[in-house]
């Protein structure tokens, strides 16, 4: 489950500061939706995003927008977003200053990106040659479906289908010269005496939820082979593949306040996602957030994303609502406080007074159960538990 503890432990309950039931504060999900919001998008990020974004978009509708959107304080960064638009809408005209700048920086991206290209296909020659299969995400991904729009990469991220192709792709890369950073889902590859991205390579995702090996199967099964930077036979998840790694990459970002850049994008990818296939199946996603226990992510993502661009994208999970909200606060609020006051009672100090002693033999072994998997996992009982809950844990 997505950890928003961060977020929730500054929320004001009502009932004299006991614990909540869920519905005793204005939706949770709701509440997170706008800290995100005001936290990491800008009146102008807005702005930007909503005209990139509209159909039938007019002169007077741009020409309204530009004049209270400046290009040197915007940075470069945000500059290149709307260096699509323009692309996507020849007929509209831009003012003098603006157009030439927005052109260069197209150029000086597209240049940047082979950089990383060339490394790619060093490394993933190597990675084929030693028959371990890559599928393409994230960025690289994008970079190739729409080459006329280079990215804003760190690096590129690739997945190999097991945790035994991701300890050959270990060995390969390091007798190749390159050194990486470790983590439980991915390495990061460097050259020595640098830390500027190249590639990442995973085996798992990182998405702040469940993830286990079988999505990963069926991101290949799902997927096309195509001839990507120059490396034949490079698998291309499907794009309800991508759409999910998009929208839980983009929370995973806002969580940990990383690669905050690539948010504006991630609403842009998706949708092109959407209007590039016709037939685009939502109950891939769905299958997908299911199987990764993350329904809390997309329901966030897909909420924040409609608010800024509205009926982009259906509300999964909207009838399951309730539930989210309940198991956000059991997990994140309610247990954590009883595991904390749990763990402040000692068994020495039982016999100095009725109080010690009761609370003891009623939080100790409260705290036992309420945090079995069993009850944890489920809104009904975790619900009811929250519901007549009337002991305040707070120190």
């Amino acid at each position: 489950m997505l950890d928003l503890s961060f977020y929730l432990k500054n929320i004001k309950y009502k009932n004299n500061n006991s614990l909540p039931y869920c519905n005793d504060i204005k939706s949770v999900t709701d509440e997170t939706v706008n800290y995100f919001i005001n936290k990491y998008f800008s009146p102008n990020d807005i702005k930007l995003i909503q005209i990139a974004t509209k159909n039938n978009v007019t002169q007077e509708d741009f020409d309204t927008f530009i004049n209270s959107w400046d290009i040197e304080v915007e940075g470069g960064h945000k500059a290149l977003f709307l260096s699509y638009f323009m692309k996507t809408h020849p007929d509209i005209i831009f003012p003098q200053y603006v157009e030439p700048r927005l052109k260069g920086l197209l150029q000086f991206y597209r240049f940047k990106n082979m950089k990383l290209i060339s490394h790619f296909k060093k490394i993933c020659t190597k990675l084929r040659e030693n028959n371990i299969d890559i599928l393409i995400i994230k960025g690289g991904a994008f970079r190739h479906l729409q080459p006329e729009y280079p990215r804003v990469m760190g690096d590129i991220d690739i997945i190999v289908r097991n945790k035994k192709d991701f300890e050959k792709a270990k060995n390969i890369v390091s007798e190749m010269g390159y050194i990486y950073e470790e983590f439980p889902h991915s390495i990061d590859l460097h050259k020595e005496n640098s830390m500027e991205g190249i590639l990442d390579i995973h085996y798992r995702l990182d998405i702040l939820a469940d993830t286990n090996d079988d999505i990963i199967q069926d991101f290949f099964k799902r997927a096309s082979k195509n001839e990507i930077f120059f490396i034949n036979d490079t698998f291309l998840p499907s794009n309800e593949d991508l759409m999910f790694i998009t929208l839980t990459n983009m929370v995973k970002n806002m969580c940990k306040n990383t690669s905050l850049g690539s948010i504006i994008y991630a609403i842009n990818d998706c949708k092109y996602l959407i209007e590039s296939k016709p037939n685009f199946d939502w109950n891939i996603v769905k299958e997908n957030t299911i199987k990764t226990h993350c329904e809390t992510n997309i329901y966030i993502t897909t909420k924040l994303i409609n608010k800024l661009v509205p009926n982009l994208i259906p509300e999964m999970f909207a009838d399951n609502y309730r539930n989210l909200n309940t198991l956000l606060m059991y997990n994140q609020i309610f247990l954590p406080n009883l595991k904390e006051k749990s763990h402040t009672l000692k068994l020495t100090n039982i016999f100095k007074s009725w109080q010690n002693f009761r609370e003891y033999f009623t939080i100790k072994p409260m705290y036992f159960m309420y945090k079995r998997k069993m009850i944890r996992k489920n809104p009904k009982i975790t619900e009811l538990i929250l519901k007549n809950s009337e002991i305040n844990y707070e120190n």
